[in-house]
Formats: structure tokens, C-alpha cells, sequence
């Protein structure tokens, strides 16, 4: 399967600049095709964009909780470094 210059070239500007401007360009794209699925067939292409967009999704929810449980292992690590100076008064 190949994808068409226009959604290469979109993966190589979120990339290179700005991952917002990918976001706006794959939220209206996927948007535009679930407004069609019922009453049309849609293409491999515009599936692959549909794939695309549930893994954009997960990745940010995995990202989201990765960084909550950094904050949480930083805050025991902190609280570990803090009870050690007080014991040997650093």
C-alpha cells in the first residue's frame, strides 16, 4: 500500500515543525471520512488515515499517564532523598 505524497508530506512537516499543524490536518481528515462511512464505501487510504488517528490518540493517552507516573516516582525519589538527608544531615 502506498500512501499519497500529501500524507508523506504531512508526517515530514509534523515532524520537522510542529506536531499541531499535523493534528489540525489529521482531525479534519478523519472527521471528513467518519461523516461518510455510513453512506459510502471508503478507500484503503482513508482507512490507513483512520488507523493513524487511533494511534495518534493512544499515543497521547500513553503519554499523558507515562508523564503522571514520572511526576509520582520523582515525588517518592524526592521524599527518599529528602528522609536520607535528615538522617545523615546533609
Amino acid at each position: 500500500m502506498r500512501l499519497k505524497k500529501n500524507v508523506i508530506m504531512f508526517f515530514m512537516v509534523a515532524y520537522v515543525f510542529n506536531n499541531q499543524l499535523f493534528d489540525s490536518w489529521l482531525n479534519k481528515k478523519s472527521d471528513d471520512i467518519l461523516s461518510k462511512v455510513d453512506r459510502e464505501t471508503i478507500t484503503t487510504e482513508e482507512m490507513i488515515i483512520l488507523v493513524l488517528k487511533a494511534q495518534t490518540n493512544h499515543f497521547h493517552h500513553m503519554d499523558v499517564d507515562m508523564k503522571s507516573g514520572l511526576k509520582d516516582v520523582n515525588a517518592k525519589i524526592e521524599s527518599v532523598n529528602n528522609k536520607l538527608d535528615d538522617r545523615f544531615h546533609y
